[in-house]
């Protein structure tokens, strides 16, 4: 079932003229205070005995540590993407039906530029 919709969204992205001509991004980058990165994400994100493990490097690897070392910044490398989301959760979805919403709207609009990270 999950590979018969995966091909069809495939197929439903791979045949746009966006796809084959691209279309340009810009970054959003967000400076964020260490005390956030480090004792939200760092620590209240992920239960004590996950500290350290492969999920808590990678979210924290995320973020970039500033060259004056007060801070974090992180890249939004799909603005498009990311405004989509933040819409959708403000509507009050949960990132599951998110997931979900996005790649019908994905397939719908033919949007390639819609990708994945």
């Amino acid at each position: 079932m999950w590979k018969k919709k995966l091909t069809s969204l495939i197929k439903c992205n791979t045949d746009t003229i966006v796809n084959h001509f691209g279309q340009t991004n810009t970054h959003i980058i967000f400076s964020i205070s260490s005390l956030i990165v480090e004792k939200i994400v760092g620590d209240m994100f992920f239960h004590p005995d996950y500290h350290g493990s492969i999920t808590h490097e990678r979210a924290l690897n995320l973020f970039t540590s500033k060259n004056d070392g007060d801070g974090y910044t992180v890249t939004i490398k799909n603005p498009l993407q990311f405004h989509l989301v933040v819409e959708y959760l403000g509507k009050g979805l949960s990132f599951r039906q998110i997931e979900e919403v996005f790649l019908i709207t994905k397939c719908l609009t033919g949007i390639a530029s819609l990708r994945s990270y």
